[in-house]
């Protein structure tokens, strides 16, 4: 290949990985996916919390995990930030905070309560 071609291609993998790098640091840490299981606080019949347990076992997410992650998602923000048009920008600092309270929200007692609700309205 001539030295010019190669010297493209690399300038443009450049750009391509520093453009990548800010998507990158928006993404959850690792570990922040792991569901919230209910506590024991959350009055569940002992049959409830072993299904759960037993979908989660099998990485399986749930109708409630999935109904309370909706309920965290638009108490955040990020249903209002979603409806957009034209899409949200997502490397926006209001996007990025919206996303911060989420992923907060997400991974604490919110999170916890709204699946909590979701199963005992499950029965």
């Amino acid at each position: 290949m001539k030295r010019s071609t190669l010297a493209a291609r690399a300038a443009a993998l450049a750009v391509f990985v520093s453009a990548a790098m800010p998507a990158l640091a928006a993404q959850p840490a690792a570990g922040q996916g792991r569901l919230v299981a209910p506590g024991s606080e959350c009055a569940l019949p002992d049959a409830t919390r072993a299904a759960f347990a037993a979908q989660q076992a099998q990485g399986q997410v749930s109708r409630a995990a999935v109904r309370a992650d909706v309920e965290v998602w638009r108490a955040s923000g990020m249903a209002e930030l979603s409806r957009a048009r034209p899409l949200p920008d997502v490397y926006s600092e209001r996007y990025r905070q919206h996303y911060a309270e989420y992923l907060r929200m997400r991974n604490g007692p919110e999170f916890a309560a709204a699946l909590c609700r979701e199963l005992q309205n499950a029965d």
